[in-house]
């Protein structure tokens, strides 16, 4: 399981633990019967009617892309995620960052690529689906340059 936690100027919310959060354009998920979580807006997330500027994410995480059947991009195990304000962060360097105007999330370092949503997974969750899915690394990942700066693998699908 991850921990989220909030953190803002006028103090923390309590930590709690979930199996994954969705992050669909500004809005952060954990069930989407339950509506989302916090909402991104104006530079800070709103998490039950408080304001945070920085949302820190616990625990050994893999980032997720595509369906959970037919994955396109699954992480190595990370930890150190966080999003702050606009900026989703590995180890407190931008991995990403929304656009509020397109709605969008966008590398911070080339190639371009750009997705409206995608999944933080908690490892344990994750590790049986990614590994039995035969992802295997490959060349030109959309994370290759911050995986050479950071030793961050992000695996595609083949």
């Amino acid at each position: 399981m991850i921990h989220l936690k909030f953190h803002g100027l006028a103090g923390s919310a309590p930590a709690f633990e979930v199996p994954y959060v969705r992050l669909t354009a500004g809005l952060l998920w954990e069930d989407p019967r339950r509506g989302p979580l916090a909402r991104f807006d104006a530079g800070l997330w709103t998490y039950q009617d408080w304001q945070y500027d920085r949302v820190e994410i616990l625990g050994a995480a893999r980032l997720f892309f595509g369906i959970t059947r037919e994955p396109l991009w699954v992480s190595e195990i990370l930890t150190g995620l966080s999003l702050e304000g606009p900026a989703l962060c590995v180890d407190a360097h931008p991995l990403a960052h929304y656009d509020e105007a397109h709605e969008a999330w966008r590398a911070s370092l080339p190639p371009a690529r750009a997705w409206h949503s995608f999944r933080i997974v908690s490892a344990d969750v994750i590790s049986a689906l990614a590994d039995g899915a035969g992802v295997e690394a490959q060349e030109g990942e959309p994370f290759a340059e911050l995986r050479a700066a950071k030793s961050v693998t992000v695996q595609t699908r083949r």
